[in-house]
């Protein structure tokens, strides 16, 4: 079903709420060492995010618009988008220190209500937004997942199709096109027709903007292939462990790796060589340089 208005004023209205009620708890302990999962929708953040929530000391929270909603712009799905200036890449400028400190009290609020003392919060489109993560998370610790392109593309086509991706009138490809210039990838992004060629600029675009920031942030980040996660699934939660400075534990390894095998598989094939060369460079750059196997 398509992001109709009635469905999106109903969406912003509950997160109003939610950042009304946080503004309004007096309670909230401060958020230590948060780890944020980020990367392309539909990569497998959902899934590192749940993998990584296994640990007794986490609390999940999944895709908290509306927490982070205190800085306006942040918006690019609602039928509010355009009034509030929406658009993909934010930095530390972009918030005001009053708004970096209503985020932080929110999650704060969220993480007492949990009863854990460290969260794991995973909202993918803060790929583009790193600089402003570190702003309002100065001890925030980033996984990013990456994904083949080909596997991501598809998944996201399908909900382009369904008119359940772009957001409300399709605001969020007009912000991609803003990405694409400051990025100065207008060229690949007028190529892009198909929802298949649509979805390989959003992943591009992504892996681009957090390539640029990781050199501009202090931030600790690790960089996980969702490939990697299901295929040795022992090894990488062995890594995120020791990078997130977690204390080893076997249950909570046993819960991880019980979510993996529950993980489907498989490739999607690729629809065209015009569509691999939308990404192809970035594609290599990130490890994926046999395209072979997808065809």
């Amino acid at each position: 079903m398509a992001l109709t208005a009635p469905r999106s004023i109903a969406r912003e209205a509950r997160a109003t709420l939610a950042r009304c009620r946080a503004r309004t708890t007096a309670t909230g302990t401060a958020v230590e060492r948060p780890i944020v999962v980020v990367g392309c929708g539909r990569s497998g953040t959902t899934l590192a995010g749940r993998f990584l929530a296994s640990h007794p000391s986490l609390a999940y929270l999944h895709e908290r618009r509306d927490l982070w909603g205190f800085v306006r712009p942040t918006d690019v799905w609602s039928v509010f988008a355009p009034m509030r200036g929406g658009r993909l890449h934010l930095d530390a400028g972009d918030a005001t220190e009053a708004e970096r400190a209503e985020i932080r009290h929110a999650f704060a609020v969220e993480l007492e209500r949990a009863g854990k003392p460290r969260m794991v919060e995973k909202l993918p489109v803060n790929a583009f937004r790193l600089r402003l993560v570190e702003a309002v998370f100065p001890e925030a610790r980033v996984v990013e997942i990456v994904r083949h392109p080909a596997d991501v593309a598809r998944s996201i086509a399908e909900r382009i199709e369904a008119g359940e991706w772009l957001g409300y009138g399709d605001y969020k490809w007009s912000a991609l096109e803003l990405e694409a210039e400051r990025l100065g990838r207008r060229e690949y992004f007028a190529r892009a027709r198909t929802p298949f060629e649509r979805a390989l600029i959003e992943w591009r675009l992504s892996h681009e903007a957090a390539a640029a920031d990781k050199a501009r942030v202090a931030t600790p980040l690790l960089t996980v292939r969702y490939e990697d996660l299901v295929a040795d699934p022992a090894r990488v939660w062995d890594e995120l462990v020791a990078f997130a400075d977690l204390e080893a534990d076997d249950a909570a390894r046993n819960r991880a790796m019980a979510l993996i095998d529950a993980e489907p598989r498989g490739r999607h094939p690729w629809p065209g060589a015009d569509a691999e060369s939308l990404v192809a460079d970035v594609a290599a750059a990130l490890g994926y340089e046999s395209f072979a196997a997808n065809r």
